[in-house]
């Protein structure tokens, strides 16, 4: 009989190497801190995906291209073209065509875009803060280290 696999039951399988117990124990702080964030955003009724997004423009500097953002949000351009068109249907982001190539779409955050973003940002900065705050400042600096490394590591072997 195949058993079924669920959240779950994925996280009390029980770890026999560091390695493995280093990777569920990341996978596990992913998984709630991704349910806490859910359920924080859902209150402005937006997605971590359209958050994400949001961010990513109210600090560019210059408008991006559809295929930046997905880059640096880690999703497929079929999703990507999905949640940017949502997007747009709420007016949170502007598309337009890119002057020097008119095939490039450029977007970038609408003042209610920006409107949102500032208004969700500091009390998500407080939830991201509440969720790390039983960390010292010299473990938080450690495990981002030990990640970040982690990383790259995984960027140059499997990218």
């Amino acid at each position: 009989m195949k058993q079924k696999h669920t959240k779950k039951a994925f996280f009390k399988t029980t770890a026999k190497t560091p390695s493995e117990e280093f990777f569920y124990s990341v996978a596990q702080v992913y998984v709630k801190s991704e349910k806490i964030i859910v359920k924080f955003l859902s209150s402005y009724k937006i997605t971590i995906a359209q958050f994400n997004v949001l961010a990513i423009l109210a600090k560019a500097k210059k408008d991006l291209t559809q295929i930046e953002i997905s880059k640096k949000i880690l999703v497929s351009q079929g999703n990507i073209t999905r949640l940017l068109e949502r997007m747009l249907k709420t007016a949170f982001i502007i598309r337009k065509e890119d002057s020097s190539d008119r095939r490039k779409k450029l977007i970038s955050i609408s003042p209610k875009g920006r409107q949102l973003y500032n208004l969700i940002v500091p009390s998500y900065n407080l939830l991201i803060s509440d969720i790390v705050g039983s960390l010292s400042k010299k473990e938080k600096l450690e495990t981002t280290s030990i990640i970040k490394n982690l990383t790259r590591a995984i960027d140059e072997k499997y990218n």
